[in-house]
C-alpha cells in the first residue's frame, strides 16, 4: 500500500481555515463530483442532509495557490461514494414541477437561479 503521503497533499487545517468560504463560494456551495448540495437528501444516508467537505484536486506542488487544489466534496464522495447514482429530477420533471407551482414560488425559483448564475458564463 503507498504511503499516505502520496495519496493525499499536505495540506494543514490552517489552510481550509483560511480559504474554506472562499472555496465553497467559488464551487457555488455545491459537490464538484456529484452536484449535491446542503440539505439535499443523502443517497448513502436515507433520512438525512447532505454535508460538504473539502477534497484533494490534485498534489500540493511548492509555492502553489493552495486554494486550487482544493474542491468543495459532499461527505459521500469525499469517502470514495463516486460510483453511487445521486438522485436528480430530470430536465422534464423538474420544469414540470415549476410550472404547476405557484406565481410566487415561480418567482422565488427565477430569483434563486438568477442570483445563482449572475456571474456565470453563457453557454452559448
Amino acid at each position: 500500500m503507498p504511503h499516505r503521503s502520496t495519496i493525499r497533499p499536505a495540506v494543514s487545517r490552517a489552510h481550509i481555515a483560511r480559504f474554506g468560504a472562499s472555496i465553497l463560494e467559488r464551487d457555488r456551495y455545491a459537490c464538484q463530483a456529484c452536484g449535491a448540495e446542503v440539505g439535499d437528501p443523502n443517497p448513502c444516508h436515507p433520512g438525512k442532509p447532505v454535508s460538504l467537505t473539502f477534497g484533494y484536486v490534485a498534489e500540493l506542488v511548492d509555492d502553489a495557490n493552495v486554494a486550487d487544489y482544493i474542491r468543495t466534496e459532499c461527505e459521500n464522495c469525499h469517502r470514495g461514494f463516486r460510483t453511487l447514482p445521486f438522485p436528480k429530477s430530470s430536465r422534464i420533471a423538474l420544469l414540470t414541477q415549476v410550472r404547476r407551482a405557484t406565481p410566487q414560488a415561480q418567482r422565488a425559483a427565477l430569483a434563486w437561479l438568477s442570483k445563482k448564475f449572475a456571474t456565470a458564463p453563457d453557454p452559448s
